[in-house]
């Protein structure tokens, strides 16, 4: 910000809709992040960041607010967290309103000054911003993430589903990692432990995150709620490392009664009638992440898929159906898969190297409008029909804005991993 100044409106929704993943996997796991500000989001190529768990909390704690002492960063919190009432995850909400009107303005939306004025402003005061200067798409969005009525704001489903798409149903979504007081035991956040194999004698061809099967082009490379504070009675500090969101949090723990999801030698069978969705989750502890290698097999035993080099946490769409099971390079990569995945509505916002995006309906044509290239210069999109044949092709390149992919006729699609940000709309 200091070096660019304020953010295009391409880049503010790149940046909402970040957020607003990063927030529903926070509060998915039960915690409030507490100190949403500029400083705790890092952008990175692969998107923003959010980082320092320092004064999270689960989300039935006590406020950290006394008379004459308030914890924090002033002018980044709700009148909520100001008064010492309880937080809620809207605290979090009204952040994220604030960091965008200050992406889109430069400038906080409480002004500066010693801690005690800035207080008082957001106790009493409304936020002074352009509007103008906000992204037409987030200006509704903002306004009502900024109201002072705690439960009239928007939740993180509510952003996730108007900035991305529909949560996708099926799937253990949060991708914040609660990593247990003893670190080298720690229980997975999504359902499945596949086999541990050996892959590096394997003599199937190398490719980089897009399923072979999917013709032609290569991909690039690049819980439940909470169970209250007898779970979780203290954090003590969290690194939030987010590849469309991924984040990994360090608490304290207590012992609890409750069951880890279940571990088994070998995945499970699966069975799908219909075009299905993968996920990997890349949860490699330690300097030796090679990224996860998964291999899907048939009854047979024979390879039907696979994918290699996935970092982080990815979603995949498999046109094969039958019954399969997997094995994986390391008991790090967790893997779980949907039979019925939710379709997304157009708009919607992808980040990069995020993996497939969910399937949406098509009458045809679609607009594609990379929004951020990282450090390229250009783009691949591939547009694909559901059971994965190649629809269109086309290289984006940076400063063109928006490019044209059709699909022939109406149907279901889906855009193959790409290596930018982009926005997908109905051509107007």
């Amino acid at each position: 910000m200091r070096a660019d100044g304020p953010l295009a409106a391409d880049a503010q929704l790149v940046l909402a809709a970040g957020l607003a993943e990063a927030l529903l996997s926070i509060h998915t796991t039960g915690l409030v992040h507490r100190d949403l500000k500029p400083s705790n989001v890092l952008w990175t190529p692969s998107g923003p960041k959010v980082i320092d768990f320092g004064i999270a909390s689960v989300t039935d704690t006590v406020a950290l607010t006394s008379t004459g002492h308030f914890v924090g960063t002033p002018g980044w919190h709700s009148p909520e967290q100001i008064s010492g009432q309880e937080v809620t995850a809207a605290a979090d909400i009204f952040a994220w309103g604030a960091l965008l009107c200050f992406a889109a303005s430069g400038k906080a939306p409480f002004g500066t000054g010693s801690p005690e004025v800035v207080l008082a402003r957001v106790a009493v005061a409304e936020p002074v911003v352009d509007r103008e200067l906000i992204a037409p798409a987030l200006r509704d969005l903002v306004t009502t993430a900024m109201v002072r009525d705690s439960a009239s704001r928007p939740t993180a489903v509510d952003l996730y589903e108007a900035l991305v798409g529909l949560v996708p149903s099926g799937v253990a979504f949060p991708v914040t990692r609660v990593l247990e007081a003893n670190l080298a035991d720690t229980p997975p956040s999504t359902p499945v432990r596949a086999t541990w194999t050996d892959q590096s004698s394997a003599d199937q061809p190398a490719r980089e995150g897009v399923p072979p099967a999917a013709p032609p082009a290569t991909g690039p490379t690049g819980p439940t709620g909470p169970s209250g504070a007898r779970r979780l009675v203290a954090v003590l500090a969290v690194l939030l490392i987010a590849a469309v969101g991924g984040i990994i949090g360090l608490v304290l723990t207590q012992d609890d009664d409750t069951e880890s999801p279940a571990e088994s030698a070998e995945s499970a069978e699966f069975t799908a009638s219909e075009p299905w969705r993968i996920t990997i989750d890349d949860q490699i502890e330690g300097n030796d992440d090679t990224g996860c290698t998964v291999t899907v097999l048939d009854a047979d035993g024979a390879v039907v898929q696979l994918f290699e080099g996935v970092y982080s946490r990815k979603a995949y769409q498999v046109a094969n159906t039958g019954v399969f099971h997997w094995t994986v390079n390391n008991d790090g990569c967790l893997v779980s898969a949907d039979d019925s995945p939710a379709k997304t509505p157009l708009p919607f916002v992808q980040m990069a190297y995020s993996g497939d995006t969910s399937v949406f309906d098509t009458s045809g044509r679609i607009s594609v409008d990379p929004i951020d290239f990282g450090d390229a210069t250009d783009c691949e999109l591939t547009l694909r029909a559901i059971d994965g044949r190649s629809l269109d092709f086309v290289t984006a390149h940076k400063g063109d804005g928006p490019v044209m992919l059709n699909a022939g006729s109406p149907g279901e699609v889906y855009l193959a991993e790409a290596g930018c940000a982009f926005r997908v709309s109905v051509q107007s």
